[in-house]
């Protein structure tokens, strides 16, 4: 019998339980570790140090048969009420290493009791970019 759900944590719980034979699923990046990736499939992991839970399905594997790129949605300032000044100053702000070193922003999973709003990953912190970098969206 095929069983489908969308609920992102739901979704994931299910497919590494055997309780769903397909699901849709995003956000899971801090539970999940891909590895043999080809161009046709990804064969994903549950991490040994995943969070409840997910933890209790740590090394399970499970195929990815299709995934697109989901970025954050983009922090945007307004030029009509903003100098180029005012809008630099803000930028060098949110690209520094002071806020991607900032544990309420980023946190680190290995530290016990840590919580933040992004999980820090190899990459982290926040990136300037232009309107064509949400192509992928498009």
């Amino acid at each position: 019998m095929e069983r489908l759900t969308t609920d992102y944590t739901i979704a994931i719980e299910a497919i590494a339980s055997g309780a769903a034979d397909i699901a849709m699923a995003m956000g899971a990046v801090g539970y999940i570790e891909a590895r043999n990736r080809n161009p046709a499939v990804d064969v994903i992991f549950v991490n040994s140090d995943a969070d409840a839970p997910f933890n209790q399905y740590a090394g399970k594997q499970f195929t990815v048969i299709a995934s697109v790129p989901v970025f954050n949605g983009p922090n945007v300032v307004n030029r009509q009420t903003l100098t180029e000044e005012e809008i630099e100053a803000i930028t060098a702000l949110f690209t520094s290493e002071e806020v991607a070193s900032n544990p309420l922003l980023f946190f680190d999973p290995n530290i016990e009791g840590a919580t933040g709003l992004y999980r820090k990953t190899s990459s982290y912190g926040y990136v300037r970019t232009t309107d064509s970098w949400y192509d992928p969206y498009r």
